[in-house]
């Protein structure tokens, strides 16, 4: 196989040399046969090929610029909102939730999982309060007892006996409210295991 060019036949010098791809090759002595075909129609196929490649890239890009043009602003809304929820729930509003499109996007996924997380935190938020009330309620009563048994102590106590008697009432008070404090350590350390 080879290339090969010829000049442009006698009285046609206006037009362009062809280039011929071929193979050439002898069949007898003095004969030699070549079968070739003109390259001009490969080269202007290949033109076609670029010229319709880059017209697909030139539509791309454009396809692309509109798509971004249009789904830019949504996008960015979505985004701003996870960011606003946030920001609340920062400044101490922890009742807002992130809005879901129910387009079951990744921004969608997102959203479910704060917003899983943000009622998780506010459940745990929910039992802290009500635990931190029970053990004020817990730790109100047996105060109340030792303050009102020594006040009754010193208004009625007249021997050392009744201050023994009193003191000892004290003690069993104290012991009771060292044991809840012994609690509640005890269940921050299992919490925190």
């Amino acid at each position: 196989m080879g290339l090969f060019s010829f000049p442009a036949p006698r009285g046609r010098s206006q037009e362009p040399r062809s280039t011929v791809l071929g193979r050439g090759v002898y069949i007898a002595d003095g004969v030699y046969l070549f079968v070739g075909r003109d390259t001009a129609q490969i080269a202007a196929t290949r033109l076609r090929i670029l010229k319709a490649f880059a017209w697909v890239e030139i539509v791309s890009v454009l396809l692309a610029a509109l798509g971004g043009i249009f789904y830019s602003p949504q996008f960015i809304r979505r985004i701003d909102a996870i960011a606003r929820t946030c920001q609340a729930i920062v400044a101490g509003r922890f009742n807002d939730r992130i809005p879901l499109r129910d387009s079951g996007d990744e921004l969608d996924s997102l959203a479910a999982a704060i917003n899983d997380m943000l009622d998780r935190i506010s459940m745990l938020l929910d039992n802290l309060r009500q635990v931190s009330s029970d053990v004020a309620h817990d730790l109100r009563t047996p105060l109340t007892h030792l303050r009102n048994r020594r006040e009754e102590a010193r208004r009625k106590s007249l021997t050392t006996a009744d201050y023994f008697g009193a003191v000892a009432h004290a003690i069993e008070d104290t012991d009771r409210l060292l044991a809840i404090f012994t609690a509640l350590l005890r269940i921050s350390q299992i919490e925190n295991i």
